[in-house]
């Protein structure tokens, strides 16, 4: 089953991080030596042209985001949200937990935690999906502040067909 993702960043530290991480793609060669052998060379199949799209979120305090998280799989579509509305679309590619890449890339926040919980990304589409349209596809009414992952088929398309 393919899942959205509903990623807001739109926050101050969130859109230096979409800028730096996001918009403009990581070259693979400045985070080598935080991946194992595995990883690296399934970027570089994954990545022929040397960089890629990065996000990570936090555990949270309560663990929703890691829960979150292992339900992601490649294929999954990203949302990018902020200002009510979603403004950019992508797909994972690849997921991996590695708090020392996430450190290197967007260092740790106040309480500590970082955004270990990362996901590649394929290329990035802008959109711009206002809420009361993803209300609607999800059947919910909400302000989208935090990481979740839509679960269900039915949402999925109707979500997708909007891209």
């Amino acid at each position: 089953m393919r899942h959205i993702l509903i990623q807001p960043a739109a926050g101050r530290v969130p859109k230096l991080h979409f800028a730096n991480t996001v918009d403009r793609p990581v070259e693979l060669a400045s985070i080598s030596q935080f991946l194992d052998g595995d990883t690296s060379r399934t970027l570089r199949k994954l990545y022929p042209q040397g960089t890629a799209r990065v996000w990570g979120v936090t555990p949270a305090k309560n663990g929703s985001n890691k829960k979150h998280w292992k339900t992601i799989q490649p294929g999954d579509v990203v949302l990018f949200t902020g200002k009510k509305r979603a403004f950019g679309v992508s797909n994972v590619t690849l997921k991996i937990h590695n708090p020392k890449l996430a450190e290197h890339l967007w260092e740790r926040q106040r309480d500590n935690q970082t955004w270990e919980y990362i996901y590649f990304l394929s290329g990035l589409v802008e959109t711009d999906v206002p809420y009361v349209q993803l209300n609607k596809a999800a059947k919910k009414n909400r302000q989208f502040r935090g990481f979740e992952v839509l679960r269900s088929e039915e949402h999925t398309s109707e979500l997708q067909s909007r891209q």
